[in-house]
Order: C-alpha cells, then structure tokens, then sequence
C-alpha cells in the first residue's frame, strides 16, 4: 500500500512540474532554435549578398550557353 501511495506521489509531481515547468523548457528551447535559424540566415544573407556583388561586376561578360542534346526522338505506333 505504501508503495502504491509512493508511486501516487511521484506521477503527482510530475504533474505539476511539467505544468509548470514544461511552457518555460519550451520557450527556452524554441528561443535557442530560432537563434540558430537566425544565424544560418545571416550567414546564407551574407554569401548571397558577396554573390550579387560579384555577379554585378561581371556582367559585361556574356556566358555563352550550351545547348544539350537530350535524346533522340522515337516515333511509335499504338497497338491494338
């Protein structure tokens, strides 16, 4: 009985800890995630940003662009 009263108590607790506890753990981890988020986008602003600014500069260039021979075309009949 006793250990079934023990038991009792420690879901009991967790209750209440999660309750809590879990909005701040939650808050604290999507924070920490939105950081990181915002840090890869600083960093892919930034390269993208120098890309531009290279591009800019050779644009009197003209790239020649390559035609690409896919395949070739097979004619087929349907068969009934």
């Amino acid at each position: 009985m006793k250990t079934l009263l023990i038991i009792i108590a420690i879901i009991y607790l967790l209750k209440l800890l999660t309750r809590y506890l879990g909005p701040l753990l939650l808050l604290f981890i999507s924070k920490k995630i939105a950081a990181k988020f915002g840090a890869q986008f600083e960093t892919k602003f930034n390269q993208q940003g120098t890309e531009n600014q290279n591009n800019n500069t050779n644009s009197t260039t003209e790239i020649p662009k390559s035609k690409k021979v896919v395949g070739e075309y097979i004619d087929f009949e349907e068969i009934d």
